[in-house]
């Protein structure tokens, strides 16, 4: 439903219009241009047990997101990344948690008549699987399963690349990612 409408879930966004979604106003689609690209990281609140929310819930509500964004925006390509759900140790390192792993593997086979699409292998292919594993470090994800400042720069930086790699695009970015003396860095428990 957020996807839909104008507030967000806070509760300042239910002080102000209720939470009857027939009270919410809904977002008008048509007054900004389509998006070329739709990223979705969603999910990672979803993955623990203090949510409740099934393996079938999330499957099911992935499934009707992108049918929800495809029939507003038809030629939208959309990049569904993988959620990450924190590191354990593994040996003398950390790995990489992946939240509902499988279940994003199948919406993403859903729309992509069973395969997981590659550039090349499914000419009507519109939802795309960006694997996050090894771009992310053990530091660059704060206490509360958030990136970093630096771990949402590396994100960006290999979302990036992907998009290049996937669409042929040339990227137009020049200069240095990270400006001089810029400090990034949170140990915020709350970020």
């Amino acid at each position: 439903m957020q996807w839909l409408k104008i507030p967000d879930t806070s509760g300042r966004a239910l002080d102000i219009y209720g939470s009857d979604p027939d009270d919410i106003p809904s977002w008008n689609f048509t007054a900004h241009a389509a998006a070329d690209i739709t990223v979705i990281n969603i999910g990672t609140n979803d993955n623990n047990t203090s949510n409740n929310i099934t393996s079938t819930e999330f499957y099911d509500s992935y499934i009707q997101l992108i049918d929800e964004i495809h029939t507003r925006w038809p030629d939208s390509q959309i990049i569904v990344i993988s959620l990450w759900s924190g590191f354990g140790q593994v040996g003398n390192t950390w790995q990489q948690g992946a939240g509902f792993y499988d279940e994003i593997q199948n919406v993403v086979k859903h729309f992509n008549n069973g395969s997981l699409n590659k550039k090349g292998e499914c000419s009507d292919c519109f939802v795309y699987y960006f694997n996050t594993t090894g771009i992310l470090e053990h530091n660059d994800i704060g206490p509360q399963y958030h990136p970093t400042d630096v771990g949402h720069i590396k994100l960006a930086s290999h979302l990036m690349s992907y998009l290049r790699f996937v669409f042929g695009w040339e990227l137009e970015q020049t200069g240095p990612e990270v400006q001089h003396d810029t400090l990034y860095w949170n140990d915020q428990s709350s970020y």
